[in-house]
């Protein structure tokens, strides 16, 4: 998978960067155009065709399924967290959110309902 800078999500084997013509690779197939701005981490469901979209730029959150190929659940975490990265539990039941000042943020899977933030701090 490939995400580009206008919330493409883009399907490509491996084959296709051997290819020639590299404005045009071969076996390239869109599998979702996100409203985000830019698409900064993904993270797959274990269980479910569902994708997780991370957009740091403006803070959403989205939660896709793409075998109809539409948004689920968003979530507007907020640009002060600057969220960066995304992993999913082994069940899908907790999204981890780690966030560039040193907070996780731990929400349901399935809502993106936050359940509790954990914040990196210094003992005096």
């Amino acid at each position: 998978m490939v995400s580009t800078l206008t919330g493409k999500l883009l399907s490509v084997s491996s084959e296709s960067f051997n290819s020639s013509d590299p404005d045009n690779p071969s076996g390239a197939e869109l599998l979702l155009e996100a409203p985000a701005c830019a698409i900064t981490d993904v993270a797959a469901h274990p269980l479910r065709p569902e994708l997780l979209l991370l957009d740091a730029d403006s803070g959403q959150l989205l939660r896709w399924d793409l075998a109809s190929r539409r948004c689920l659940v968003q979530r507007q975490l907020g640009q002060d967290l600057k969220a960066v990265r995304l992993a999913l539990a082994r069940d899908g039941a907790f999204v981890l959110v780690g966030c560039g000042a040193g907070q996780l943020l731990v929400l349901k899977g399935d809502t993106l309902e936050q359940v509790v933030v954990l914040k990196n701090t210094r003992q005096p």
